[in-house]
């Protein structure tokens, strides 16, 4: 069927980008609402509460959920034995962006076999600024996913950020696109520190579908470098995962849909998304509802980080809904409405979903170009009452997966009043990764449905 791109505004809660397919109908109430297009292939909610992880109703902060109780059996698995060295040199590599020289960094096991086709390979979205080299900012955590992954054969390439906190991962709308400049000149309305790198405005915004994209231009560049075997690299792009938090689990999401393009993007073998979801996330609708302010560069702030837009000095006003509840603070995702309960915000009442909020992940998918038999498990990782992201933003996710065919995927609560990876989380996301990557120890081939 014919898919189109509609965008709803209508008050008090103005819509994310809704991809329908033509004879609009929307699902039955009974259940949660997806795009109409995905009706077809909707399944029961097909999803484990993992042994072990706690007891969904009496401590849902606890619990582990998967699609298939075998992707349970997966997490809960002793890691086994190093079978490689994670000593092996970093390569503190460049690629062009098309306007910058950007740092990336690939570190190889040591002490095995390198493989004929290039080592598998995990992607991270790095914290590291471009050309910041001393700025190492990888964190603990992922420090050790690096180190247990180098020694099960699987190779670690870590990317940049242009800037702080940015990549371009968001649907941006016609005014985010524009060239437009805020009226004093340097786009500070509402940030008082994003001089000069602020302009055009869609390098604030983050815009993936700008052709000027930064970060798409370089992973374009990075792809056709590890193909073309330049620079050492010796990673086998059909042997792939990715893996990022906060901003780059969002990018994460946008990587699987630029996978949906082909070449030179590759298709994952897996994903891991923590603190975060869909690249849908903290999107600007086109049109404002009348609760909102008319400036679309302060509303616009709101949607794309909710309290932050008045952090430190600025100033971007009073928060309005749906941002005036304590589970929306930092922002929404697709299908926020779900949850109207503030004080049980983990809960959905199906009847309280907007009709134009539907649940979203991928646009490839969305709009049912792609079915989910093609879409790579993803494991959404999560702290409870995350401190720095919507906190539905993995449920949100993972209830699309759960609920059509061929979706495979976990979704787990890590850590508490926290953002980004925790130790409690470690051994079940490098079991996912250890899974579905082949040439690590554990893999196995399985096909899970």
């Amino acid at each position: 069927s014919v898919c189109l791109l509609v965008v709803f505004a209508m008050a008090p809660v103005a819509s994310l980008f809704l991809p329908l397919c033509a004879g609009l109908h929307l699902a039955s109430t009974a259940d949660v609402l997806l795009p109409s297009c995905q009706e077809k292939a909707r399944r029961p909610r097909a999803s484990t509460v993992c042994s072990g992880h706690g007891d969904q109703d009496s401590s849902p902060e606890n619990t582990t959920e998967c699609t298939d109780e075998r992707l349970c059996d997966e997490l809960s698995r002793e890691l086994p034995a190093a079978r490689c060295s994670s000593g092996g040199k970093e390569l503190n590599l460049t690629v062009s962006d098309g306007v910058h020289e950007r740092f990336f960094y690939v570190t190889y096991p040591e002490g095995c076999d390198s493989p004929a086709n290039g080592w598998p390979f995990l992607l991270f979205f790095g914290w590291d600024q471009m050309n910041v080299v001393q700025d190492r900012t990888i964190g603990a955590e992922m420090k050790r996913i690096r180190r247990q992954s180098l020694e099960q054969g699987i190779a670690f390439l870590e990317t940049s950020m242009y800037w702080n906190d940015t990549y371009d991962n968001h649907e941006c709308n016609t005014q985010q696109l524009s060239s437009k400049i805020a009226s004093d000149g340097a786009c500070r309305s509402c940030t008082n520190n994003s001089s000069p790198l602020c302009q055009p405005m869609d390098h604030w915004f983050l815009c993936a579908n700008s052709v000027d994209s930064w970060d798409i231009r370089m992973l374009r560049n990075i792809f056709t470098a590890i193909h073309d075997r330049r620079q050492g690299l010796h990673l086998d792009l059909d042997s792939m995962a990715y893996i990022g938090w906060s901003v780059g689990a969002h990018m994460t999401s946008r990587s699987i849909q630029l996978a949906s393009q082909g070449w030179p993007f590759p298709t994952p073998r897996c994903a891991v998304m923590i603190s975060g979801g869909s690249y849908h996330c903290y999107t600007c609708p086109e049109t404002p509802s009348e609760n909102e302010p008319s400036n679309d560069f302060l509303r616009c702030n709101w949607w794309a980080q909710g309290k932050s837009a008045n952090d430190a000095g600025n100033d971007c006003g009073q928060a309005f809904p749906p941002f005036d509840l304590r589970h929306n603070q930092y922002g929404v995702c697709p299908g926020h409405t779900l949850y109207p309960d503030a004080n049980a915000w983990w809960e959905m009442d199906q009847s309280k979903q907007h009709p134009a909020d539907v649940l979203l992940t991928e646009s490839a998918w969305d709009s049912c170009e792609r079915s989910f038999e093609e879409h790579p498990p993803v494991l959404l990782v999560q702290p409870w009452e995350d401190s720095d992201a919507y906190w539905n933003a993995a449920q949100n996710y993972y209830e699309v997966l759960a609920r059509q065919a061929g979706g495979r995927g976990c979704r787990m609560y890590s850590g508490v009043d926290n953002h980004g990876p925790v130790p409690e989380g470690n051994l079940q996301t490098i079991n996912f990764l250890l899974a579905h990557l082949p040439g690590s120890k554990t893999e196995k081939g399985i096909v899970l449905t």
